[in-house]
């Protein structure tokens, strides 16, 4: 892979109520056309095989947001929980690989400070 350009801007907040810790952020990112061609494209060898249409992808902004919760159980252990929430531009959109124009993911973490 040849390399490409993904550039964010966000803003990030932090609100601490007892033991727990909130983050909200949103976002914008830039995906360029090297980013979005190897994850969203479809070249024509990729085509052949896989009788899918071929797509040459363009660069794209990209809007998110997210919140994340840390609650701190005791000294050591926290339970920590991200939902970020994406929205495909129309270059990703428009690839015949992609059936939705949004991305959730769900990130579920326990962790234990030394």
């Amino acid at each position: 892979m040849t390399c490409c350009v993904q550039a964010e801007y966000s803003n990030l907040a932090a609100f601490e109520v007892g033991p727990w810790s909130i983050y909200p952020e949103f976002g914008l990112q830039l995906n360029d056309a090297r980013y979005n061609q190897y994850y969203f494209g479809v070249s024509p060898a990729e085509s052949a095989r896989s009788e899918i249409n071929r797509y040459v992808a363009q660069h794209s902004y990209q809007p998110f947001v997210s919140l994340a919760v840390n609650y701190q159980a005791s000294q050591h252990w926290g339970l920590f929980s991200v939902l970020s929430f994406n929205v495909l531009s129309d270059q990703q959109y428009r690839s015949p690989m992609i059936r939705s124009r949004y991305e959730i993911e769900p990130t579920l973490a326990l962790s234990f400070t030394f």
